[in-house]
């Protein structure tokens, strides 16, 4: 029981949700993880688990954030991923980022996202982003992998900016 001014009650149960809600509405979650679904996914034999996604995200987007022709172009939040999801700002429009994509995907069969969304008020030149993360599939493919198919994006990106 929480007790209060009205005006303090207001202000607990906003941040109620900002810490997650409450416990019956995270339940079914629980109970998802409970019915063994988390023990099989950490023993996967040929996949990788919550921890390898996670440690592969960070290696990627270093890479990333330290080629200098990349960066110039993308950046990540957070800058250090906390989950195997990050989120992609581009410095490029829209359109810019999916003729760039679609291209690369005709050329070389690499594929930067499937979904992006414009940004509001096109901060600092950032006009594009998409969520990423890390899972079964991609989670076999090297980092130098990314890197190359990030570099073909940008090289596309630049040569639609000509």
């Amino acid at each position: 029981m929480l007790m209060g001014s009205a005006e303090f009650c207001a202000e607990a149960r906003i941040w109620l949700c900002r810490f997650g809600g409450n416990l019956y509405s995270k339940l079914p979650y629980a109970i998802s993880c409970w019915g063994n679904y988390l023990d099989q996914v950490e023993n996967v034999k040929d996949g990788l688990t919550f921890q390898e996604k996670h440690a592969k995200m960070q290696k990627i987007v270093e890479a990333l954030s330290c080629n200098e022709k990349i960066s110039k172009y993308v950046s990540f939040q957070p800058k250090i991923p906390e989950t195997s999801m990050v989120h992609c700002f581009l410095k490029a429009n829209v359109d810019q980022c999916k003729q760039a994509n679609d291209e690369i995907s005709q050329r070389f069969g690499v594929k930067i996202f499937s979904r992006i969304r414009e940004v509001e008020g096109n901060s600092n030149g950032v006009g594009a982003y998409f969520e990423w993360s890390i899972g079964q599939a991609n989670g076999k493919i090297t980092e130098e992998a990314f890197v190359d198919g990030w570099t073909k994006f940008v090289d596309a990106l630049e040569s639609s900016n000509s």
